[in-house]
Parts: structure tokens; C-alpha cells; sequence
């Protein structure tokens, strides 16, 4: 991937002697990445191992893709006036490249000349993806959701969160999407650990969470979903007494279609939690 300020962005695509096919573009960096369809491994990582993913990126015909940095879309500021005259330098019309630079995300198709569109799929709402972008840690992709995530709401009379019920149908809907890449597709598998301790052993923590309002307090996922190459990390609360899961934990599970014995007590689970089990999926 080459990334390119735009006064330098129409100079790759010169030396490349190359035309541009696809532009993707979003507000959300993450629209970006999920539209693209590109493997997680071609976007640079920063220390923590998070994507570095542009608002624009420029598909040429020699293979290569360029990320054009210091632009943005969907709004009506200099980042996105930006985008706009690049694009209009790049030989896009009018409507096209301001369909582009101000739409929260589109993906766009051009023609053997490079700047004739064939198909454009421009948004005004967004975010078109509701996955974030994953960090990478080891060999897998994750996606982690925090206790602060499955939270029905910030504080008192603070706006509503979605409920854990609602959360764990959104990211089962967004798994089933058939615009995923095809990296991210593949049976859909699931771990619960019936301890902290035990999803601690096996790795799934994070030793110095971000803004933790206790120091050096680990994060620990108890339930690991997998599909394709990429992993969800859950943190659930520690089960209660009678080693029963919390009813959040309950609607999570049963609304991610996860099989049926991973959503009653932990003493039914416990005997093969290290075991990936399939989804079970709707009629």
C-alpha cells in the first residue's frame, strides 16, 4: 500500500503508469476498511498493533492501491473541499467527485478510461460497517467488546446504550453480511471460559487496558467468537455463585446464535468450553 499527501497521489498513479479502478472512501475509518475487502495484513499497524486506515483509498489497475492521506469526506470542511479537487484532478466529473467527497461513505467503480464511473454506491448515513477495525494480536485479527460496551446506559439520564441483547444481534447480523471481506468469512465457532482465571491462563487479556480507572487492572474475555480469521473478545462479568451466567451474558449468547448448551449454567459448559462449537443458525 502506498501512502500519498494528495499533492503527491496523481504522481503515483503517473509512475505507475497505471489507472485508478475503485475509490472507497468513508468518515469512518472503519468504513473504509470493511469496504475495501483488502486483507488487514496490507494496512500498516501502529505499537499496539491498531490499523492505521486512510478516509480515501485509490484501487489501480497495476495491482497497487494508494492511500491518500489528509483528506476526509462526508462533511463540509477543508478536508473534504480537499478530496473534492483532488478528484476533480484525477478527471472525475463534477457530480461523481462530489458525490464522493461528501458522502459519509461510498465505494466507486471507474471505467477503462479512469474516470468514467460504472457503479457507485454513495451513503449519507453511516457507519455503513458497525465493526470497528481489528488489532492485530499474535497471528489473529480481534475485535474486542468491553463490559463498557454492554452497558444499557453511561451514567444516569445519559442517553441510552443498546442493551447486550441488542449489541450481540447487531455483530451477528454484521458476521452474516455478504459484503464481508472474504478473509473474515468461514464457520462461525465460539469459546466460553467458566472463569477469569481460566480465559487469563489461556491469554485472552489485556494486561494495561486504555483508560482504566484502576492501575495495571487486566481485562479478561471470557467468550471468544471466530469466524474466518477473525476473533470477537467479549468480557462478560464473572458468573454468580451458583455458577449461573448474568442475564446480560444470557442475551448476548442467545442473540449471537451461539448453540444452545453455551447458554445455560457453566456447569454445562465447563465440560467442553475449551471446544469451538458451530453456530446454530436460524430456520
Amino acid at each position: 500500500m502506498i501512502w500519498a499527501r494528495p499533492a503527491n497521489a496523481l504522481n503515483h498513479v503517473e509512475k505507475l503508469e497505471a489507472r485508478v479502478t475503485r475509490i472507497v472512501a468513508g468518515f469512518a475509518a472503519s468504513d473504509v476498511f470493511w469496504s475495501s475487502g483488502r486483507d488487514p495484513g496490507r494496512f500498516l499497524t501502529n505499537a499496539s498493533g491498531s490499523l492505521i486506515v486512510p478516509h480515501m483509498l485509490w484501487e489501480v489497475d497495476s495491482g497497487d492501491v494508494i492511500a491518500v492521506d489528509e483528506v476526509d469526506v462526508g462533511y463540509g470542511g477543508a478536508a473534504p473541499r480537499r478530496a473534492f479537487t483532488l478528484l476533480g484532478e484525477l478527471g472525475l466529473s463534477d457530480p461523481v467527485a462530489r458525490g464522493i467527497a461528501y458522502s459519509r461513505r461510498s465505494v466507486t467503480q471507474l471505467g477503462c478510461d479512469g474516470t468514467t464511473m460504472l457503479h457507485s454506491i454513495a451513503h449519507a448515513d453511516w457507519p455503513g460497517f458497525r465493526l470497528h477495525t481489528p488489532t492485530r494480536i499474535g497471528t489473529s485479527w480481534v475485535l474486542r467488546v468491553t463490559s463498557d460496551n454492554l452497558r444499557n446506559s453511561l451514567q444516569a439520564g445519559a442517553t441510552l446504550r443498546p442493551g447486550a441483547g441488542k449489541i450481540g444481534e447487531m455483530i451477528a447480523r454484521e458476521l452474516d453480511r455478504a459484503d464481508l471481506p472474504d478473509w473474515a468469512h468461514g464457520r462461525r465457532t465460539a469459546r466460553l471460559f467458566d472463569d477469569c482465571g481460566a480465559a487469563q491462563d489461556a491469554g485472552f487479556v489485556d494486561r494495561c487496558p486504555q483508560r482504566s480507572p484502576v492501575s495495571n487492572r487486566p481485562r479478561t474475555y471470557r467468550l471468544i467468537v471466530e469466524q474466518g480469521l477473525l476473533q470477537l473478545w467479549f468480557e462478560l462479568p464473572e458468573p454468580g455463585e451458583a455458577g449461573v451466567l448474568s442475564r446480560e451474558a444470557r442475551d448476548l449468547i442467545a442473540n449471537l446464535n451461539i448453540s444452545d448448551d453455551q447458554a445455560g449454567t457453566l456447569e454445562a459448559v465447563n465440560q467442553s468450553a475449551s471446544m469451538p462449537h458451530p453456530v446454530k443458525k436460524g430456520p
